[in-house]
Parts: structure tokens; sequence; C-alpha cells
């Protein structure tokens, strides 16, 4: 009973992310059809199931699904640690920041950088970490938008 709980949990939490796609979820339609409107969405969700691109974006990491396969891979990890993981970014420094950077392949050599830019944006960090999904999501987004990790760390393909 406890695991239908967590993968309800984890469920949930992942509807939190940001996504660059609608309701009809990452795919071609959701290349096709970018607009949020109810009539694009259906026509995105019609586009992805008919062509199966849904099935192998989320696969493949592809078809603006890439970016949810690498929150969803980061999510266990931040929501465990997220106490330990605030702490660390507003010291600059720690085990956990060493974790995330090797969850998102960051390497060693990027490691300072890596806890440098986060303790930078500790304040959006920290305003907009209420749940472990937001958490996930503004870590991934702070870090994807510094050119130097973003190029570097493995989890941004």
């Amino acid at each position: 009973m406890k695991s239908v709980f967590i993968v309800l949990g984890l469920f949930i939490s992942t509807a939190a992310f940001c996504k660059p796609y609608g309701m009809a979820g990452c795919g071609l339609g959701s290349l096709v059809f970018s607009s949020d409107t109810k009539g694009s969405q259906v026509l995105a969700a019609t586009t992805n199931g008919t062509s199966y691109s849904q099935l192998f974006g989320i696969t493949s990491g592809t078809s603006n699904c890439r970016d949810l396969e690498a929150k969803v891979a980061l999510l266990p990890y931040v929501d465990v640690n997220k106490q330990q993981i605030l702490a660390d970014i507003a010291k600059g420094s720690g085990e956990s920041l060493v974790g995330l950077g090797q969850m998102m392949g960051c390497g060693v050599e990027k490691q300072a950088q890596l806890d440098t830019w986060l303790k930078t944006n500790f304040e959006t960090i920290l305003n907009n970490s209420e749940t472990p999904g937001a958490s996930t999501e503004v870590i991934y987004n702070t870090v994807k938008s510094q050119p130097g990790l973003k190029d570097s760390c493995q989890i941004f393909g």
C-alpha cells in the first residue's frame, strides 16, 4: 500500500513541473501545435495518439520530452535531500551539492561553478521550493540558464 502512495506522490509531483507543452503532453503534437488553447491541445493529443510520437519521445528523450525525463530523474534525490540541499546552497558547498552535480552529470571540474551558481541564485531557489516538483524545477532551470554549466552537464543533452 505504501508503494501506491509513493508512486502517486511522484506522479502528482511531476505535474508541478512547468513544461514546454500543454495538457496533451510532449510529442510531435506539442511541436506542431504549440499554443495552449483547447482546440490546439485536442489536435496535439490526436497527433500524439495517431503517430505514437509521445511514447517514442518519452522513451528516446525527444519531441519536448527530454527535460521531463531529466527532471523526473532528479525528483527523488531533491525530494529526499531538499533541506540539506537548501542548506548547502546557502553555504555554497556540501555533500548534497556534490551529489546533485553527479546526478546532473556536471563532472568534478564543474562542481565549484555549480556551487557558486546555485549560491548566487539561492533566493530564487528558496522562494520557489514549496514542493519537491517545484524545487527540482527551479534548480534544473537555474543550472540550465548558466551557459558554462548547460554546455558541460550531461543532463542537458
